[in-house]
């Protein structure tokens, strides 16, 4: 059974040290019968985007088969994000947006433009965040939950699986769907399949942080039937990414 990942990065990660390059994400990928990958920047702390968006796009020219490139902007500085998503979308040729959601660094209210902006040129959001915090606290979903209200169209997957209250907004919202990049245990998946259903759960393992082949395991693993698993790991993402 084929998988699509919508959870990767390459580049250097400069927070925990994690490196990959595109090479070594497709070997990755062939390990774990990925057929294709949502390749991301990893965030950076100093928000150096132009350079990380621009190896996301070289990754993306060099296995145009294999890798759908999406690109990061800071919402803080909200003329440059804008500009940096029309050349991303114009010039580089990338089809999505990664929002890192750091609680403790970027206040949210921030993010509003930048939203604006992707609803407007139809872009998915990968809302992603590496923080502990976003799993536990209930505001997180409240808040997600107000902008798939507020932007119906606006395709969003969020990255923290277990996050508190977040079934609730999967079901509310047709828009809303969360990878398994934070599924350490098939358990997790059954938990959470009779909530919000096997629809709203797309493939994603996080690489390099995890390994494509380990995650795949936590579906392969899954006690479901294999219908849902071939929806978690292939058509839901197929859908929504019109891969």
């Amino acid at each position: 059974m084929k998988a699509i990942d919508v959870h990767t990065h390459i580049g250097v990660d400069k927070v925990y040290g994690y490196s990959q390059t595109d090479k070594e994400l497709i070997e990755k990928m062939d390990m774990a019968d990925v057929e294709r990958a949502v390749v991301l920047p990893f965030p950076r702390p100093e928000w150096r985007i132009k350079g990380e968006n621009d190896l996301v796009a070289q990754a993306v020219k060099r296995y145009p088969d294999r890798l759908k490139g999406f690109f990061i902007v800071d919402p803080v500085f909200i003329d440059d994000a804008i500009a940096e998503i029309e050349r991303a979308v114009n010039e580089l040729k990338l089809k999505g947006l990664m929002l890192d959601i750091d609680v403790l660094r970027i206040p949210r209210q921030k993010f509003e433009g930048v939203l604006e902006k992707a609803n407007a040129l139809k872009l998915p959001i990968l809302l992603h965040s590496h923080h502990a915090l976003s799993m536990y606290t209930l505001p997180m979903a409240g808040w997600i939950d107000r902008i798939a209200r507020t932007y119906p169209e606006l395709i969003l997957i969020w990255s923290v699986m277990g996050t508190i209250g977040i079934d609730d907004v999967m079901k509310r919202n047709e828009n809303v769907v969360v990878d398994t990049s934070t599924a350490r245990y098939a358990m997790d998946l059954m938990r959470l399949i009779p909530s919000a259903g096997a629809t709203k759960i797309v493939f994603g393992s996080n690489a390099p942080i995890e390994h494509p082949y380990v995650k795949r395991k936590v579906v392969d693993n899954a006690n479901i039937p294999d219908e849902q698993k071939e929806q978690i790991l292939r058509e839901n993402s197929a859908r929504i990414l019109k891969i």
